[in-house]
């Protein structure tokens, strides 16, 4: 009788060491395990993180291009005023007339065009037939010309809205031999001497394009009556 209960005694003993080797090695496992993954919360917070990140690297680039589109334009508008002047000092003709100018016209009711213009008719100003091209210059992707402005010889700048005078219209035109410009508003035309030089008129010391972006952002062409031709970012 006191072998028996000796054997049960061993095997309940030798049971209960297996049992706990089992539930040990369990919990090491599951302890292991829950070391190694990711909670459901802490997922949805990594997610949401890198979200944010990239929505704010999608915005910054978004804004920067168009920014560096809106420069772009601004000097693209530059540069056909340069070019309308190297035209106008030159010995560039039109049909066989060497003392025609050359100039660019904006028009705010056009504001997503502006021309390149040969002054055949010697009155200034543009009118339709007269573009160079390859004018007229189209602006796209929302982009657009938003605001003209010229300053007096002796006053202050006015603008598109301004009152009592609203500028529409804006003419810059170059005549040889020298790279003055010309600057004039609303369609207003010049008077021309024999040789082809501007005897009256109403002119202004400077002229001011303003171009705007989708996002609202400006930025000016400005040209003196010198001839100067600057880009800032004043509006």
């Amino acid at each position: 009788m006191k072998k028996q209960l000796s054997v049960v005694s061993y095997q309940l003993s030798d049971k209960a060491k297996r049992l706990q080797r089992f539930f040990a090695i369990n919990y090491q496992l599951s302890t292991r395990n829950s070391s190694r993954a990711f909670t459901l919360i802490e997922l949805l917070v990594v997610i949401g993180i890198i979200v944010i990140i990239s929505a704010l690297m999608l915005a910054n680039t978004n804004k920067f291009g168009g920014q560096s589109q809106l420069q772009n334009l601004a000097y693209d508008i530059a540069l056909s005023v340069r070019e309308a002047q190297v035209y106008g000092i030159s010995v560039q003709g039109s049909a066989g007339n060497f003392n025609v100018g050359y100039g660019m016209h904006f028009d705010t009711n056009t504001k997503m065009a502006y021309n390149l213009f040969a002054d055949t008719a010697q009155i200034g100003v543009y009118h339709v037939g007269e573009d160079v091209r390859p004018s007229p210059f189209a602006i796209g992707q929302g982009f657009y010309i938003s605001k003209l402005c010229v300053t007096p010889t002796s006053g202050y700048e006015f603008c598109t809205g301004s009152s009592p005078t609203s500028v529409s219209q804006l003419d810059i035109l170059f005549i040889r031999p020298e790279p003055d410009a010309y600057i004039s508003i609303n369609n207003t035309h010049l008077t021309f001497d024999g040789n082809g030089n501007v005897v009256g008129g109403s002119l202004y010391s400077q002229a001011r394009i303003v171009v705007t972006s989708p996002r609202g952002d400006f930025m000016s062409v400005v040209i003196w009556s010198n001839g100067q031709i600057t880009v800032n970012n004043n509006h």
